[in-house]
């Protein structure tokens, strides 16, 4: 006969394997959310650099007037990563891309 209070050993495996991926499932979403957090944290600190760096390019760009009978390409990071000379050879191109741009920055650039 069983001692008194002595459970049945495979309900006990069982309910240490319950607990045990409890207990995983509440690690991957806490690991998650620091992950989540920390990318926004990244994210914050990067828009503010970003800040600053369309300041500056768009000072040199005031500094380098477009010519007329160019062709000029707005846009943000994808447009300021072009090769558009290349791109467009029988043009004089000028590359007013700037990264992290906005609508609204665009529009009041214009």
């Amino acid at each position: 006969m069983a001692a008194s209070g002595s459970g049945n050993p495979v309900n006990h495996r069982t309910r240490d394997g319950r607990h045990a991926r409890l207990l995983l499932g509440a690690l991957a979403v806490a690991g998650g959310w620091a992950a989540f957090d920390t990318c926004l944290g990244a994210r914050r600190i990067t828009r503010a650099m970003a800040a600053g760096g369309r300041s500056r390019t768009r000072s040199i760009q005031r500094a380098f007037p477009v010519e007329a009978g160019e062709t000029v390409m707005l846009g943000d990071s994808i447009t300021a990563d072009g090769d558009w000379t290349a791109a467009l050879p029988d043009r004089r191109v000028r590359n007013r891309g700037i990264a992290w741009d906005t609508t609204a920055d665009l529009l009041e650039r214009l």
